[in-house]
């Protein structure tokens, strides 16, 4: 079998088209909204764009804890990783809203009326600026690009030398430090797009929520496209009730990883208001929980 052989079957590109159908119509609404109410639609925005971010990032992250850990467990869910990572470019994009809107976002930090009724520390002066944000922001997107072109690219290589035991130990290599990278680069950005939001509020373990709740979403979602693409070729009669019952397991073991940072993070001053359920990403911001 060849490369074509291994094409997402038709089906795919029609819920491709509606969706872009259906968010071509969204953009469209949300316009008048960011005119009108610009300080709501930016929050929404935001909240919106992490739980996307997460997605995507999330899925470079389980690829290289599955090349890390060497299991069968990923081998089904290794190509819709891989592919909803090279979604980064379209995250980097949709990032460009949260820029033009920094200064409604994070007027608590870049007004200079708001510093002085509520003066920050010394430490959070030097760190929370519009440029170290946005340096910060390209540095964590140019480590993102280059783990995702670097896992794609070997990905690529081992199709066309199946028995090339470099490549396999190029990405276990990789995968350790990797993993190392993304929980950090996860943790920072939650920090500077998120928690600055209130920045007289802080949470050691904020940022590592939003890693526990990025295994789940993305898991679940892999999950469910395993189970719509199993009736196609070219999974058709591959996936069986093991290979569900192997993700089943991490959902369940990445759901106690994520119980037990909320339990840590009750200790650490994280209002339980602020573990927004409803879409598995924490928030701490006026649209979610106002800071008291």
């Amino acid at each position: 079998m060849n490369a074509q052989d291994y094409q997402a079957p038709p089906a795919v590109n029609r819920v491709q088209r509606a969706g872009l159908l259906v968010g071509g119509i969204a953009l469209l609404l949300a316009i008048p909204g960011a005119l009108s109410s610009p300080e709501k639609f930016y929050h929404s925005y935001i909240f919106s764009y992490m739980l996307v971010f997460g997605l995507t990032v999330g899925s470079l992250g389980l690829l290289m804890l599955q090349h890390l850990t060497g299991g069968n467990w990923g081998i089904i869910i290794r190509r819709p990783l891989e592919a909803a990572s090279r979604n980064i470019w379209l995250v980097l994009v949709m990032f460009i809203p949260i820029v033009l809107g920094m200064k409604t976002l994070y007027r608590a930090w870049l007004d200079p009326e708001r510093l002085k009724e509520e003066p920050l520390s010394k430490f959070q002066q030097g760190y929370l600026t519009s440029g170290g944000f946005l340096g910060r922001a390209v540095l964590y997107f140019a480590i993102w690009f280059l783990l995702m072109w670097l896992f794609n690219t070997w990905s690529r290589q081992q199709d066309e030398r199946k028995q090339d035991p470099q490549i396999q130990r190029r990405f276990k290599s990789l995968s350790g430090p990797g993993v190392i990278l993304y929980i950090l680069l996860t943790t920072f950005a939650a920090i500077d797009w998120v928690m600055s939001l209130s920045p007289h509020w802080a949470s050691t373990i904020y940022g590592f929520i939003f890693v526990g709740a990025q295994a789940i979403a993305t898991m679940c979602v892999m999950i469910i496209v395993i189970v719509l693409l199993s009736g196609s070729e070219p999974l058709a009669g591959i996936i069986q009730k093991r290979h569900l019952h192997d993700l089943g397991k991490w959902l369940f073991t990445f759901n106690i990883l994520f119980r037990s940072i909320e339990r840590a993070s009750l200790a650490d001053g994280v209002p339980s208001q602020s573990l927004c359920s409803c879409s598995a990403f924490p928030c701490r911001s006026s649209f979610c929980c106002p800071a008291k």
